[in-house]
């Protein structure tokens, strides 16, 4: 994971917490968003 990855996801990470929302990262991910895009998925 590069750095600029690694800030992208922390940040996801406080924003996300900041809604309730946790944030699952794993190595299967097959949904790249544009930088500041943030959708909810539910299955």
């Amino acid at each position: 994971m590069t750095a600029y990855a690694h800030r992208r996801e922390e940040r996801l990470r406080k924003e996300l917490g900041a809604v309730g929302v946790v944030l699952r990262v794993h190595d299967a991910v097959i949904i790249a968003l544009a930088p500041g895009a943030v959708r909810h998925f539910t299955h």
